[in-house]
């Protein structure tokens, strides 16, 4: 008998059964076009464990072996089927990555990176003949069901990549809960949603919305124009409301109401910033306390079980030692949720990434209605291959999407430019004529005048700047009675507590005055009566206006919005961005600048990438160089994750002690969720800011985390600051 794992109880699993409850597994979550191909993946990943080296390394004292088991079988089927190339290659590079990551495709020659596929097939690996007595192996259905996809119209490149990461998700997911199901001796439920109960709680909801101001009646009248339009079949569906016209109600009843409509497994709803992502959750928690939601993100803590798991109680068993942490910690390895809210990032990098711990949630993602918050936000280095991903999920794996944004940039004209396809998108609200009511605000461009000096004193203001240290250097200018400064080098605890108090201060009338990065323009519901922003693109500075007579309580000429260009430093995309806005701002007039035609002009021009030298972007924007002459299996999956990186901007934590993490800078190891519960004390510097600190002496190390020694240059109110001793540490 040949074994694949051991149990803790010192149970053995036969190889047969665990690659035939994979194969069984993966061939169940895929796709009708490729379930034959999983199952056969399946059924061939763990090939390797027949020989006796890996039969010994299972044996009392044999972990530390190591055995080489995923290349026999890519090598198995390689030499089986090398007159049908795209199907082996596709299997080879699945089975050979199955815990490594998908690996580069390598050259042909013999000095080639020992990691990459080519040279893995030329490897001499153990004999592990023995399976032919245990296994039958049948290429015909996989190879059949292959090649009709491939004949498929317009099945290039693009289609191959994903049809392989696709597999790989199926794979690695159905092999890592058939070896968690035998270790840990318990079946993980799945959990499904009635959408038809939850849009009619969420119908509900949006009906006892008051409809008092003209502005409330549009909103709904807006909201209901947008759901009656989902009914219509499009692929991807684009909706752009404007700033306070309730967006995210609107945008979840739509995805509920296509997910009922379609029989969807799951609503992913996907947001660039992770506050908003936590108000998101929290909302939805909130008006669906029995749906699973399942928030996933970078400072998402499985300890705080107080407010944030709702739903998941019910999968909760009697009989199992297992807790609702367990659950949804699990749950987000490969997003098995009927509501996921996540990040651009954890989105858009577990597509493009080589490693099984974020490809295994892919399989997830299809068959699911997907909504993209602020869409227009994608960093324009990555606009194209974002791009390419969802036309991908919504023409193969059977995926709606929601475009959501205020600034709807040409998406139709964008996406033919890019990628030579159609995107067949369709417009959920084509009678704009609503959109005026919306319109609370005047624009006037003010030059280089400083803010400080030209505000009045007598109103609630916002300045908002591109840099932190220009927001700072108002603010200490800035002589107003009450004032707030917000930036990254806030910890996220005192931003939230100064944000708590900014809304205080604005509800019993003291007039503050504001200094923040672009961190408030989206999802700080806050209401100034005057807002000044540095140029920008056109998408921020409309941002920025949401947060100007947001509740239309002033008239649209006192609603001011000035636009100053500020002496700081700035990124080249930043920059590329001002200089735009500043060419339509003098061709259509400051006040002009949130037309529907300025802002598709503004997107046209800002998506033009021939005009920008931006470092890199050859790689992202258009592979045909690199990729020219290359068969259709020759991909180089390692190099594309590595390029892919949706932040591009390092920021280093530093963590500013206090009395609330104090116990957790005590102990002898920090780990888990002590590292997440940091994260809340920790402020965000660049790379050249975390250098000139180290090298000044004032940060000490502890199991890699970086923590704030000297405490004097830290401001409860300013955050991490250039205070006079520490000048020469900033620049």
């Amino acid at each position: 008998m040949y074994y694949a794992h051991t149990a803790e109880s010192g149970e053995w699993q036969p190889i047969k059964d665990h690659l035939i409850n994979t194969a069984e597994k993966a061939r169940r979550f895929a796709i009708p076009p490729l379930k034959e191909v999983a199952y056969l993946a399946g059924l061939l990943h763990d090939i390797g464990k027949y020989s006796k080296e890996f039969q010994n390394r299972l044996l009392p004292g044999g972990e530390s072996l190591k055995v080489d088991h995923s290349t026999y079988g890519a090598q198995l089927v390689y030499n089986d089927n090398k007159s049908a190339a795209r199907f082996a290659f596709a299997l080879a590079y699945v089975i050979a990555g199955h815990h490594s990551g998908l690996p580069d495709i390598g050259n042909k020659g013999e000095n080639e990176d020992e990691s990459a596929l080519r040279a893995r097939l030329k490897k001499t690996c153990p004999n592990a003949e023995a399976w032919r007595g245990e296994i039958a192996i049948d290429y015909a259905a996989a190879k059949d069901e292959f090649a009709a996809l491939l004949s498929e119209e317009n099945f290039g490149r693009d289609e191959y990549e994903f049809a392989v990461r696709y597999l790989y998700s199926c794979l690695t997911d159905a092999d890592s809960l058939d070896a968690e199901e035998f270790c840990k001796g318990r079946e993980r439920i799945s959990v499904s949603a009635d959408w038809d109960r939850y849009y009619g709680i969420l119908e509900k909801k949006i009906a006892t919305l008051e409809k008092k101001t003209e502005l409330q009646k549009m909103r709904s009248v807006l909201q209901q124009q947008a759901i009656s339009n989902i009914d219509r079949d499009g692929g991807v569906y684009l909706l752009d409301m404007p700033t306070g016209s309730g967006k995210t109600l609107c945008s979840i009843a739509l995805a509920m109401k296509r997910a009922a409509m379609k029989n969807k497994k799951r609503i992913i709803y996907v947001i660039p910033y992770t506050s908003i992502v936590e108000q998101t959750a929290a909302l939805f928690k909130e008006t669906f306390p029995d749906l699973p939601v399942l928030e996933h993100h970078s400072e998402f803590d499985y300890d705080d079980v107080r407010t944030v798991f709702g739903g998941w109680n019910a999968l909760l068993d009697e009989n199992s030692d297992q807790s609702v942490r367990d659950i949804v910690k699990e749950r987000t390895e490969n997003w098995d949720a009927p509501l996921i809210v996540t990040t651009n990032v954890q989105f858009f990098e577990s597509i493009y990434s080589n490693r099984k711990s974020k490809l295994r949630k892919i399989h997830n993602m299809a068959d699911s209605v997907i909504v993209f918050d602020e869409i227009h936000t994608l960093p324009a280095r990555y606009f194209v291959p974002c791009i390419k991903a969802i036309g991908q999920l919504t023409s193969h794996y059977s995926c709606d999407a929601i475009f959501l944004t205020a600034t709807m940039p040409d998406f139709e004209l964008l996406t033919e430019r890019f990628t030579g396809k159609k995107l067949g998108a369709l417009d959920l609200l084509p009678d704009k004529s609503g959109y005026k009511i919306f319109d609370k605000n005047t624009f006037e461009y003010i030059g280089a005048q400083d803010p400080v000096s030209h505000m009045d004193g007598e109103k609630s203001t916002l300045v908002i700047c591109n840099a932190k240290k220009s927001a700072e250097q108002m603010y200490r200018a800035c002589s107003a009675p009450v004032k707030f400064c917000l930036s990254t080098y806030l910890t996220p605890h005192d931003r939230s507590r100064i944000i708590a108090d900014i809304r205080d201060s604005l509800k019993n009338g003291n007039k503050p005055v504001v200094f923040s990065t672009s961190l408030i323009e989206a999802g700080v519901d806050l209401d100034f009566e005057c807002v000044y922003r540095e140029l920008t693109g056109i998408d921020g500075i409309l941002q920025a206006a949401g947060r100007c007579n947001r509740n239309g309580r002033q008239s649209k000429e006192d609603g001011k919005v000035y636009i100053f260009v500020g002496a700081g430093r700035v990124g080249k995309e930043v920059k590329a961005k001002a200089e735009i806005a500043l060419s339509e701002i003098k061709r259509y007039g400051a006040d002009s600048i949130a037309s529907g035609e300025c802002v598709r002009e503004y997107f046209a021009e800002w998506y033009d990438f021939s005009k920008f030298n931006m470092k890199g972007t050859e790689s992202l924007y258009d592979r045909t160089k690199r990729e020219e002459g290359k068969k259709l299996y020759e991909i180089d999956f390692k190099r594309i994750a590595e390029d892919f990186k949706l932040i591009e901007t390092a920021q280093m934590p530093v963590v500013i002690p206090n009395e609330e993490i104090s116990d957790i800078l005590a102990m002898d190891e920090i780990s888990g969720s002590s590292l997440k519960k940091l994260r809340r004390y920790s402020a965000s510097v660049s790379t050249y800011e975390f250098k000139k600190l180290y090298e000044a002496g004032v940060l000490c190390e502890k199991d890699g985390i970086f923590i704030l020694a000297d405490e004097s240059l830290y401001d409860s109110d300013t955050g991490l600051n250039a205070a006079e001793e520490s000048k020469e540490i900033f620049y």
